[in-house]
């Protein structure tokens, strides 16, 4: 488990599944007994155990920054108030065996953590025609992690946007280089080309601020985020 402190007072977190504690097995092997046979169910076992890390990994980050506060999930954006008043807005993300959280004050923001690969055929469905004649110019070996990178920003994006996730698929054509500008994807993707392994440690998240938004990636994790600072 790893926190890291973000731009304007913000944090996010991240951890495998297995670490975040008994109580997250004791309950994931309950949702599997609950939920078998059908995929239909099977999917939703895992989005009810993704959420479920999610909740504790938040616990956690609280736990740590002396955070207290009960979360409020019954709308859009989910969100806690400490003792003192003080408003932070929350957003979770999983994947196949990773869990993401970010908390911010402010109220448009999302994260996005997939672990999984998004292929060509994937790409060339949802991926603008911009955005996938972009990705055929990087060399081959760098189009996988990038064709990830683009999914997360635009997952993310969408989020920030509508704080939900009801046009999610419709949406994902939506074309991130032309909302930001292939500078600043460039300055996301040299978390990846730029930053070593052993340089990891020093500069793990590359960030960009814009006029209105902080976009950052994460250097050795499938990680992404879009904060709106204003």
């Amino acid at each position: 488990m790893q926190f890291y402190p973000i731009e304007h007072h913000s944090w996010v977190a991240i951890d495998i599944h297995h670490n975040l504690g008994e109580q997250a097995t004791l309950l994931t092997h309950k949702i599997r007994l609950t939920h078998k046979a059908a995929s239909t169910n099977k999917a939703a076992s895992a989005y009810k155990t993704g959420s479920m890390y999610c909740r504790q990994l938040l616990k956690k980050l609280q736990q740590a920054l002396n955070l207290t506060g009960e979360l409020m999930d019954a709308n859009f954006p989910y969100h806690f108030i400490t003792a003192d008043g003080y408003t932070w807005y929350v957003s979770f993300s999983h994947s196949r065996q990773h869990a993401a959280v970010l908390i911010s004050p402010y109220k448009k923001k999302d994260i996005n953590i997939k672990d999984s690969a998004i292929s060509h055929h994937v790409a060339s469905r949802f991926f603008s025609p911009h955005e996938y004649q972009w990705l055929n110019q990087k060399p081959a070996v760098n189009q996988a992690v990038l064709r990830n990178l683009l999914w997360r920003l635009k997952e993310c994006s969408i989020k920030t946007h509508q704080n939900a996730d009801k046009q999610l698929i419709k949406e994902l054509k939506h074309d991130v280089l032309d909302e930001w500008g292939e500078e600043v994807i460039n300055q996301l993707i040299g978390a990846h080309e730029i930053n070593a392994k052993d340089k990891a440690k020093d500069k793990p998240i590359q960030c960009v601020q814009t006029d209105a938004k902080i976009v950052g990636n994460f250097s050795s994790k499938p990680c992404s985020f879009i904060i709106v600072n204003r």
